[in-house]
């Protein structure tokens, strides 16, 4: 706020006179502003349903993930066809988060279900589904998709494209004997230096970019972690050896970085 009155002369009004009248009705604080993103949040939200109505025929977009507090949050996403005044636009909207309890297919099923039913948005209108390509997500016998077909048919499921290729990128990374070792020794390099905020000071001074952990879940993940020390690996090299090489370093500290330098 304080912020947005340099440039705003009312909301400059508003705080000065906010602040010489300290026990006066001001809105400034969290729960007040709280309040009010909540109600615009709620206007655009019955914007966007009132638009997928109009429209009928959407198809939806779910997926889970825990938050910093550890619930399960998921995400609702809406795909439909806007027609106005004559000009046709396929939108994407985002929805809503709600937390959900119960992670097995029957249970997520019924919170799609449930949300959609409270958003008034009849189950019988979707035409797609899309989820990640989880099984239980994506089963073919008793998976989500396959729960929503058993309401209606006419909810083609279309599995993440993304998706399906990160599972493709990850699965070859483990097949060959040469790429599981060449992942790993990336991974133990970012273990090795990310444990010790000392060992991580050492890196810095003898490298300009930070090693990155590499993981399944993004294959575009795995590209950063080994631009990372390609693009670096004098530098990382210098780091293990003055590690390795340091008689005031941990016995364990100097073995491990010998170790790296000759996998490395």
């Amino acid at each position: 706020m304080k912020l947005l009155s340099r440039y705003d002369p009312v909301a400059a009004r508003h705080l000065d006179c906010a602040s010489r009248n300290p026990r006066s009705v001001s809105y400034l604080s969290h729960e007040s502003q709280n309040e009010f993103i909540e109600l615009m949040g709620s206007e655009v939200r019955q914007h966007i349903l009132n638009e997928v109505r109009q429209a009928k025929y959407y198809s939806m977009m779910f997926d889970t993930t825990p938050d910093l507090a550890h619930r399960e949050q998921m995400s609702e996403v809406i795909r439909y066809v806007h027609i106005h005044e004559g000009n046709v636009q396929v939108k994407e909207a985002f929805i809503d988060f709600f937390e959900v309890h119960d992670k097995t297919a029957g249970g997520l099923a019924d919170e799609i279900l449930r949300k959609l039913e409270t958003d008034g948005l009849p189950i019988e209108d979707c035409r797609a589904q899309t989820y990640d390509n989880a099984a239980v997500m994506a089963g073919r016998r008793t998976g989500v998709q396959t729960r929503i077909r058993k309401k209606n048919p006419r909810a083609v499921y279309v599995p993440c494209d993304n998706h399906s290729l990160n599972l493709v990128g990850v699965q070859a990374a483990h097949v060959d004997p040469m790429m599981i070792t060449f992942f790993g020794t990336i991974d133990k390099i970012f273990t090795y230096f990310s444990s010790s905020t000392h060992r991580w000071q050492i890196l810095k001074e003898h490298a300009e970019v930070s090693v990155k952990r590499e993981c399944d879940t993004r294959w575009s993940s795995k590209f950063d972690a080994v631009e990372a020390v390609f693009t670096q690996v004098n530098g990382v090299v210098d780091a293990l050896e003055h590690l390795r090489d340091n008689p005031h370093e941990h016995s364990t500290t100097r073995a491990d970085a010998g170790i790296l330098c000759t996998t490395f």
